[in-house]
């Protein structure tokens, strides 16, 4: 059983650059095995090739011990080959990330503390993640009603390919703005909002009307939902995902006198699937990283290439998401890094 040696920077920084041994892993490390960190735990994925499932582990520093894999829910359906890379990565707090091939899967916490959570999953149409898989998570710098989106996955594909891809994460819960969700304006990450709005009637409603459309003329073949409801709120079914796009919907109530006029439109953008953004400087193979980093003023994602052959210089690549764009960094490490 290999022993996880771990920072003790992170959890005393009084003992800074110092390594000390803690409890034994549950699983042996390999090539199938990722880590990250979160809500005060280490979390760790193994694959049990006895079980043929990747299990969950999260490693506590107070007190200093691992939950046992029988309290976590065990990650479903990822292959167990090395052709596929899997990247562990903690979202806003409220979550862990992993792309395996054409699959997306995410880590839901059960409560506001604790690591007991329940796996998702959603295919990827855009990309399949392959060997050497890099995913990396931008917190926003902004959230708000208006921009309730929680932050971005960043994913390159891995298998020597230059693509790099962008994805946002919903922030929860949603928030009304004087009654209205989603709010004139806004900028969403949620394929399946819960409109709401205000009852304007002053009176007694029989009902309300809902219509949203890919169109602010509202015509019938963009028409996106229209529906009749008995109360001032619409839960936008699981199975009816809004595209991605300028969304405007309205609403009317009806009383006993009969139908009142529409509203006025209201709007605002969704943004769910992946976006392809500027390409990598360097094909992306085995072995790759990356990292996020905020020094108060500009964001970067810093990526870590493997080279496809053995080379004494190592670049470290720079992404700057607010410009869209890629540079060499300055450093340079002089070392042997083969395809490892």
């Amino acid at each position: 059983m290999l022993r996880l040696l771990l920072a003790i920077a992170i959890v005393a920084p009084q003992l800074y650059a110092q390594w000390f041994p803690l409890p034994p892993a549950p699983e042996p490390a390999n090539s199938l095995a990722f880590a990250t960190t979160g809500r005060g735990y280490m979390f760790g994925l193994y694959y049990d090739s006895e079980d043929e499932e990747e299990k969950l582990y999260a490693f506590g520093f107070s007190p200093l011990a691992w939950t046992a894999e029988d309290d976590l829910d065990a990650l479903p359906d990822v292959p167990s080959t090395a052709d596929f890379v899997y990247q562990l990565n903690n979202g806003n707090g409220d979550g862990l990330w992993v792309v395996s091939g054409p699959t997306l899967y995410w880590y839901e916490f059960d409560e506001v503390s604790g690591p007991e959570g329940t796996w998702y999953e959603e295919e990827i149409a855009e990309f399949s993640a392959s060997t050497g898989t890099v995913l990396v998570y931008r917190p926003t710098r902004y959230y708000s009603p208006f921009h309730p989106v929680a932050g971005w996955l960043y994913c390159a594909p891995g298998n020597g390919s230059l693509e790099w891809w962008c994805k946002p994460v919903p922030g929860t819960p949603d928030q009304a703005v004087d009654g209205v969700f989603p709010p004139d304006g806004s900028v969403i990450a949620d394929r399946t909002p819960r409109f709401v709005w205000p009852d304007a009637s002053g009176g007694v409603t029989l009902a309300h009307r809902l219509q949203a459309s890919a169109d602010p003329s509202f015509q019938l073949g963009a028409m996106l939902i229209d529906v009749t409801v008995p109360s001032t709120s619409y839960q936008t079914p699981d199975s009816e995902f809004l595209p991605d796009g300028m969304v405007y919907w309205r609403t009317a109530f009806e009383t006993e006198a009969g139908w009142d006029d529409w509203t006025g439109p209201r709007a605002f953008e969704l943004q769910h699937d992946w976006v392809r953004k500027a390409p990598c400087l360097a094909g992306v193979f085995g072995a790759s990283g990356g990292c996020y980093s905020f020094d108060g003023v500009d964001e970067y994602i810093y990526l870590f290439p493997t080279p496809s052959e053995p080379t004494s210089l190592t670049w470290m690549h720079c992404y700057l998401p607010n410009d869209d764009r890629w540079e060499y960094c300055a450093m340079r490490q002089e070392r042997d890094m083969g395809n490892t």
